[in-house]
C-alpha cells in the first residue's frame, strides 16, 4: 500500500537532484501509473529535469483523465520552456475537449500569456461566443473567457468586448453577459473568496 508514496518519494528525488536518467521511468510513469498523484510527481519531476520532449509530455498531461494531473499540466505550463504556439496549441486543446472545471482552468492560463498566439487564440473563440453555431463558447465558461480577455490586455481584445456590449446596449460588460452569470463558477474559486480574501470580508457577517 506504500507503493504509490514510494513513487512519489523517487519521482520527487529525481527532479530534486537534477537525475536526468530517471526521465524514461517518469514518462512511463506518467502515461500509466494507476496512482493520479504519482502522475502528477512523475510530470513535475519531468518539468524540473527540463527534458527536451517536454511538449510531448504536456500533450500526455493534459488528456489525464483525472482533473488534478490536467491542472496540475496547466499550472506548469506558462514557466515552461516551450513555443508560444505549442503553450496555446496545449491550451486551446484542453477547452476544446475537455470537461467545464478544464476549460475554465484553460482560459485562466491562456489569459496570463501575453503572446501573439494568445491573442489570436483568445479572439477566435470570442468569434465564436459572438457569432455561435457549432463552435459557440458554453455559456458556463463565457465569463471564464471575457476574463481571460481582460487579463490579456490587449488593446484589439478590449475593443472587442467593449463592442460586444455597446451591441447590447449594456452599461457594463456584467449586464452584457448577464444570462451567462447564472452559469459556471467554481466552487473551490468561491470558497477560497467567501474565507480568505479580505477584500471580500464575507464571514465577518456570514458563515457557512
Amino acid at each position: 500500500e506504500n507503493a504509490p508514496a514510494l513513487r512519489i518519494a523517487l519521482a520527487e528525488a529525481a527532479g530534486r537532484l537534477g537525475a536526468q536518467g530517471a526521465a524514461p521511468l517518469l514518462t512511463t510513469q506518467l502515461q500509466s501509473d494507476t496512482s493520479f498523484n504519482v502522475r502528477v510527481a512523475s510530470l513535475r519531476a519531468l518539468q524540473a529535469l527540463k527534458v527536451s520532449n517536454m511538449e510531448e509530455i504536456m500533450k500526455i498531461a493534459v488528456a489525464d483523465s483525472n482533473a488534478e494531473v490536467r491542472r496540475a499540466a496547466l499550472g506548469i505550463l506558462p514557466s515552461l520552456t516551450m513555443s508560444d504556439e505549442a503553450k496555446v496549441q496545449s491550451l486551446v486543446a484542453v477547452i476544446r475537449g475537455g470537461a467545464v472545471n478544464d476549460q475554465q482552468a484553460g482560459f485562466e492560463v491562456l489569459g496570463t500569456l501575453k503572446s501573439a498566439e494568445a491573442e489570436k487564440a483568445l479572439a477566435a473563440f470570442f468569434e465564436e461566443l459572438v457569432v455561435g453555431g457549432a463552435g459557440k463558447v458554453a455559456p458556463a465558461v463565457q465569463l471564464d473567457l471575457v476574463d481571460a480577455m481582460q487579463a490579456n490586455g490587449s488593446p484589439a481584445l478590449t475593443a472587442k468586448l467593449d463592442s460586444y456590449r455597446t451591441s447590447k446596449s449594456a452599461d457594463s460588460l456584467a449586464l452584457a453577459f448577464r444570462d451567462a452569470l447564472l452559469q459556471g463558477g467554481s466552487v473551490n474559486r468561491g470558497r477560497e473568496t467567501f474565507v480568505e480574501n479580505p477584500a471580500a470580508q464575507c464571514t465577518r457577517c456570514h458563515t457557512v
